[in-house]
């Protein structure tokens, strides 16, 4: 097992964000992840690494306290993480300028690293730039609803919240990962209001006929072949439009392999946008400068599909 890594996270006074959080520990986290056709060896492997304490926990919890095997950047905001960083931190501005960043895209990133207490790092500059070279393709300012189908800590969740107010966000996802959505998602935004909505992934049948836009960063190819295809039919059924930022395959830890692009070209669809490999996601590593400007677990590309 990969050296655990620990970040806390300070939740919001609201008492009413408080409880509700107390009650999503409770039936999210407490309560394991059900076997099913939803859950692929991926994540078989990789949820028992993921491990999640209220601080207190005999009463309205404070914080949350995460130890997670690496599974992604999660650092934790101060003055000697920045030190230690300190080459990390200037490749990622370098790569928010060389994409040419929106200055409501850095401030955006800014407030949210800020909020949640979290280092910027490749894992938030990803989503970053896939929102700015996108957002001349998609008017999101038509967009009521945005389904985000699993989004590690709610960052890209965030970030639309951030930058499109009106936006209602739904987050898809496994048990574990959706209280960390909700948990991240809900220090950004305070107001009770702006809560988003939760969808176990074992629970999901389909989607509402007004959910049109779909997003997905990284973890499709981390899915059983089964599920791929029932949120695919789905987003079909309601004719919805999806952006995948994924692997073309992915080999899981059983050796499965899965085809992505097989998968979303077995539905009917009309592709808006194709770049493939995606150079900026596949030629920078995730975690520091090692090993090196390699490419990331195969190519990857960027689609939009209107189903």
């Amino acid at each position: 097992m990969a050296k655990m890594k620990l970040f806390r996270l300070t939740l919001p006074r609201n008492l009413r964000t408080r409880k509700d959080v107390e009650n999503f520990f409770n039936r999210l986290v407490n309560i394991p992840e059900p076997k099913g056709g939803h859950l692929s060896s991926h994540w078989e492997h990789f949820l028992p690494q993921i491990q999640i304490r209220l601080i207190p926990d005999h009463k309205l919890p404070r914080k949350i306290e995460i130890n997670q095997g690496g599974l992604a950047e999660l650092t934790r905001l101060n003055i000697v993480n920045i030190l230690l960083s300190l080459l990390q931190i200037f490749r990622n501005i370098f790569l928010l300028i060389k994409f040419r960043c929106g200055l409501r895209v850095l401030l955006a990133v800014c407030v949210i690293s800020i909020r949640t207490g979290r280092m910027l790092c490749f894992d938030i500059v990803k989503h970053a730039i896939l929102i700015n070279k996108i957002k001349s393709i998609i008017d999101f300012r038509n967009a009521s609803k945005i389904v985000i189908i699993g989004d590690g800590f709610g960052f890209l969740g965030s970030l639309l919240k951030y930058l499109y107010p009106k936006v209602r966000i739904t987050f898809v996802n496994l048990q574990k990962n959706l209280f960390l959505d909700y948990c991240f998602f809900v220090k950004s935004f305070q107001d009770l209001a702006d809560a988003p909505s939760l969808i176990e992934a074992h629970q999901f049948k389909n989607f509402q006929k007004d959910d049109l836009l779909f997003f997905n960063v990284a973890s499709l190819g981390e899915m059983t072949s089964n599920q791929i295809q029932m949120y695919l039919h789905a987003i079909t059924e309601v004719g919805g439009t999806l952006v995948s930022l994924n692997r073309n395959s992915k080999k899981h830890p059983d050796g499965t392999i899965v085809n992505l692009c097989e998968l979303l070209e077995s539905e009917q669809s009309e592709l808006l946008f194709d770049e493939n490999p995606c150079n900026f996601y596949a030629n920078y590593p995730t975690n520091g400068l090692n090993p090196g400007f390699l490419p990331f677990d195969g190519e990857i590309h960027l689609k939009i599909l209107k189903f």
